[in-house]
């Protein structure tokens, strides 16, 4: 219904643009209602760029380059998040993630599970 009412270009800027958004707030969520509500959101939005770019890769890309196209497109996400990962455990790596949560050491575990007190 949506994306016959309107351009699937449109359609897939603006989700790209408030999926953007979504991530920045998601980046600074202050307790667990908003880290649930703008992931749901960010999940939502993504929905209609990993239909349509896969297609449109087939659709507009050269012939000689649609296997890199697709790559880069089906790898970034992976990718990515690794790459977010690597960098998150690199930032707390020796540092005191909240109430005796600690990169490779955890003293209580019902600790490390409250979002109360994680930003550092």
């Amino acid at each position: 219904p949506l994306l016959k009412r309107f351009s699937p270009t449109r359609v897939c800027r603006v989700m790209v643009c408030l999926n953007t958004a979504m991530t920045a707030m998601f980046a600074s969520s202050q307790n667990s209602a908003w880290l649930l509500s703008t992931r749901f959101f960010i999940g939502l939005l993504q929905a209609p760029t990993s239909v349509y770019f896969p297609v449109w890769v087939d659709e507009y890309a050269p012939p000689e380059r649609r296997t890199r196209w697709m790559a880069l497109i089906q790898g970034g996400t992976p990718l990515g998040i690794m790459l977010g990962y690597a960098i998150s455990g690199v930032m707390t790596l020796d540092k005191e993630l909240g109430d005796g949560c600690h990169a490779g050491y955890i003293e209580h575990a019902g600790s490390c599970l409250s979002t109360e007190g994680w930003r550092v």
